[in-house]
């Protein structure tokens, strides 16, 4: 695949920046908690989110770094990236940490359409993340999604071996007592 000159430079303009803001102590807190990439710099998803903001709607640029193995770049990927270029299926079926999918869902809370479409897609697979993903979406916008559906999610949440995904299924039905 041939990148242009252009493409090229937007993407090492933006691994530059963030490079910048790099904090090996954080990185290194996440190894040691388990969470590998391939090259991981420790910045903070706020300050991601603010560098990314420059380059906002480049779905060229954001498909690039969405796929590499740095973390920041990743992440920037997902708040560069316009919602209707997020509902592609490229993307929600490469998330693949549990920092990625709340990212995800919450870039792709910037539209309604698309996190529908989206969610319609995860509420029929019993994947971790996707039933993850299934519940965050929920949680930010419950009046989009039919219950059945969040329903499928928690059920398998909680046959789930991952504890975190177990307690997001038992908080939202903890919410949804309320």
């Amino acid at each position: 695949m041939h990148l242009s000159a252009e493409l090229i430079e937007r993407k090492n303009e933006l691994l530059l920046a963030l490079r910048r803001e790099m904090n090996g102590a954080v990185a290194g807190s996440m190894r040691d908690g388990g969470i590998e990439y391939g090259l991981n710099f420790g910045v903070s998803v706020p300050t991601i989110r603010s560098v990314a903001t420059r380059y906002a709607g480049d779905d060229e640029l954001a498909l690039e770094v969405w796929r590499s193995n740095v973390r920041e770049l990743r992440l920037a990927g997902l708040f560069i990236a316009s919602p209707a270029c997020l509902a592609d299926e490229a993307w929600s079926g490469a998330v693949d940490t549990m920092e990625i999918a709340e990212n995800y869902i919450w870039s792709l809370s910037r539209s309604d359409e698309a996190l529908c479409e989206v969610v319609a897609r995860l509420s029929k697979s019993r994947l971790p993340l996707d039933c993850y993903m299934t519940l965050l979406a929920y949680a930010r916008r419950p009046h989009l999604f039919l219950s059945e559906c969040v329903e499928r999610a928690c059920v398998a949440a909680e046959q789930s071996e991952e504890p975190a995904l177990r307690r997001a299924a038992e908080n939202l039905r903890i919410r949804l007592e309320e």
